[in-house]
């Protein structure tokens, strides 16, 4: 059998078909909007997670004492339920700009398959 070579593309940036995708967020830029806000409030949570560990250990474990703490607990739990609140609208937001994008692709493909003209081969 022969070998069939595959084609190098590392260096064969389209910039064209690039524009031509990214043409296709337009409508989506509030979702695109809000899913880069959602991001960066996920990330500053989970940014705040390692020093609300250190300040527990450091005021209750280390001192021995329970002061304050069904405070602290109060604030992990609501800082918690936010951060799942969080993900769960940056998964649905997504999920929303990632199908309808899709859709939009295959409907632009679709009609442009439609105007060409259709041969018959023998």
């Amino acid at each position: 059998m022969a070998q069939i070579k595959e084609k190098e593309y590392k260096n064969n940036f389209d910039l064209k078909l690039w524009k031509k995708y990214l043409s296709f967020l337009k409508p989506y830029k509030k979702e695109i909007f809000s899913l880069i806000m959602i991001m960066v409030f996920v990330g500053a949570i989970d940014a705040t997670f390692p020093y609300l560990s250190k300040y527990a250990i450091d005021n209750f474990v280390i001192k021995g004492t329970y002061k304050g703490f069904y405070k602290f607990i109060l604030f992990y739990s609501i800082l918690i339920i936010f951060q799942t609140i969080n993900v769960y609208l940056l998964i649905a937001i997504a999920g929303k700009v990632d199908m309808g994008l899709c859709h939009d692709i295959r409907k632009s493909a679709f009609e442009k398959l439609q105007t060409l003209v259709f041969f018959l081969f023998r």
